[in-house]
């Protein structure tokens, strides 16, 4: 496991200690890490603007230099990036905790608890990291490296020679065929709806005639040799998660 981490705290000694504890103990742990650190969340910002990845978000509340937002928003906005990212909040400001639990906050380390606290979240998120291992697809372009959970993919269609992944993050264009993708993801949560494709079972809210109604308003077609099939499937998955 390569763990991507993204540090912010204004506090430079405070946000070397963080590195430090994080680096210690990923190592011992025997996860690789690449960590970046930002004295600002606009610095941050710059680097979602990009594109860039991150696992887990490390971030303070409040910081002298950005009066005018604060962890939380940062957060919000990490969630319009992604959902999936694990977000832990390392403050002395505990009277956001409430607000923390709204944008889905892995974990809240008071500052004065930093080692401790810090060792304990980073175990967790392995822990949780390592699970998710199991259910994403990765899409490499020439540029990049992207962890696509299962859970954020919608449907798969073809397009000529590529496959184009619908998700909650955007659209993601792989160079294979749809019967090889289906084969990578190694999963019960799709379906082939018809030649063309791949649908996300647990995206669908329902299925009427020959179509299937996701749940981001897209209906699709299923073809009538798939009618039957995609019924069992749907049924099938239901039933275990009720």
């Amino acid at each position: 496991m390569v763990l991507k981490m993204a540090i912010v705290d204004d506090d430079t000694l405070f946000l070397q200690d963080i590195e430090k504890i994080s680096y210690e103990f990923l190592k011992k742990e025997k996860v690789i890490a690449s960590i970046d650190t930002f004295t600002s969340h606009r610095m941050l910002l710059y680097e979602l603007d990009e594109d860039s990845y991150y696992d887990l978000f490390l971030l303070d509340i409040e910081m002298k230099d950005d009066n005018d937002i604060n962890g939380i928003q940062i957060a919000k906005r990490i969630r319009e990036y992604n959902r999936d990212s694990i977000i832990i909040f390392v403050t002395s400001h505990m009277k956001y905790t409430l607000d923390a639990f709204k944008v889905i906050a892995f974990r809240y380390i008071p500052k004065n608890e930093l080692k401790k606290g810090l060792e304990e979240a980073l175990q967790e998120t392995i822990k949780e990291l390592h699970e998710r291992e199991k259910s994403f697809y990765l899409i490499e372009t020439i540029t990049k490296y992207i962890k696509l959970y299962y859970t954020n993919i919608y449907y798969i269609y073809k397009v000529g020679k590529y496959s184009i992944f619908v998700s909650t993050t955007g659209e993601y264009k792989v160079r294979k065929s749809l019967a090889t993708v289906f084969k990578e993801l190694n999963s019960l949560e799709f379906v082939f709806v018809e030649r063309g494709f791949i649908a996300n079972i647990t995206h669908i809210d329902r299925m009427e005639d020959e179509k299937v109604f996701m749940d981001n308003g897209i209906v699709l077609k299923v073809s009538r040799p798939q009618i039957h099939m995609v019924k069992e499937k749907i049924a099938e998955y239901w039933g275990e998660n009720t």
